[in-house]
């Protein structure tokens, strides 16, 4: 019968074979005794003659506590496991170890091949892009959490408001509106108001809804328009201040539009009535400057 050692002699195509590899590979027979070791494996750890596995690859005085050397002798099988080693300037590795026995015809363990892959990079590369893995979903959460304090924030103001606050698509389609605006439009529900065509059939004129477009488009922003509206199933019609502004997305395109009304329609009565007043009283100063001139002549 020939020896493992002078049978591997023999298969010099597995020494080529190993020699190409980049890993680390020996053979090892059932004394844990390193019978062959390629190129690799002997610039870092040296030649060692006859020498034990476990003595080479970890300065250990006895076999490793989860040897897959035994364990491929014992069962036949290939086994895989993270170790670290003792690499030869004294630092440690992590290697990625495989196990694999070598039969001969009659199927009996002739040695095992023991490769090791240096994954210390690997994992070293790995712990960091897990910390910036971890930092970026604490910035995330962080993020998430101001948005939505934001959001939260903004929909107080938008459901708290007085003011009718209209949100539209780009084609001026209703797509949001707050209480308030359901109440002062005159519809029973927001469903109902989102019927709409467009925001622009709120305005009773239709000349004050081309100059309205005519200065958004213009300026990208209109404050304080002052225009009749009619809306409702009632069509009440009201005096508001139209406040819009255009929302463009990242790629500088239009989203939509943010649309606040306001109803002064109390304001601009008040405002005619004390113009009302103020003429009267200009007529009456008037007469009584008369009348005083004729009392005087």
């Amino acid at each position: 019968i020939m020896k493992p050692e002078e049978n591997f002699q023999e298969q010099k195509h597995y020494q080529a074979l190993l020699e190409s590899v980049t890993d680390y590979v020996i053979a090892v027979n059932r004394n844990y005794q390193i019978i062959m070791a390629n190129n690799l494996f002997k610039n870092e750890f040296g030649i060692h003659p006859g020498g034990l596995c476990f003595k080479t690859w970890k300065n250990g005085d006895e076999k490793c506590s989860n040897c897959l050397v035994e364990k491929s002798f014992k069962d036949g099988q290939t086994h895989w496991n993270e170790e670290k080693v003792v690499m030869k300037d004294g630092s440690f590795a992590q290697m990625l170890m495989k196990s694999t026995p070598v039969k001969n015809e009659k199927g009996k363990i002739l040695y095992v091949l023991e490769a090791a892959t240096n994954i210390t990079e690997k994992k070293l590369l790995q712990k960091k892009l897990n910390t910036v893995a971890g930092n970026l979903e604490k910035m995330v959460a962080e993020r998430i959490r101001e948005l939505t304090r934001s959001e939260e924030k903004y929909r107080t103001i938008f459901e708290r408001s007085r003011d009718t606050i209209v949100l539209t698509d780009p084609n001026g389609k209703i797509i949001e509106i707050n209480q308030a605006g359901i109440e002062m439009l005159g519809y029973k529900s927001k469903e109902k108001l989102m019927q709409l065509k467009t925001a622009g059939d709120l305005f009773e004129v239709e000349q004050d809804r081309d100059d309205f477009m005519k200065i958004l488009i213009q300026d990208g922003l209109i404050k304080e328009y002052e225009a009749r509206l009619m809306a409702g199933d009632q069509k009440v019609k009201f005096d508001a201040l139209i406040t819009c502004n255009v929302i463009l997305d990242l790629a500088g395109q239009i989203s939509g539009y943010v649309i606040i009304v306001k109803d002064i329609t109390n304001r601009k009565r008040a405002q005619e009535q004390i113009q009302r007043q103020n003429t009267r009283l200009s007529i009456l100063n008037a007469i009584a400057l008369n009348v005083n001139s004729s009392l005087n002549l």
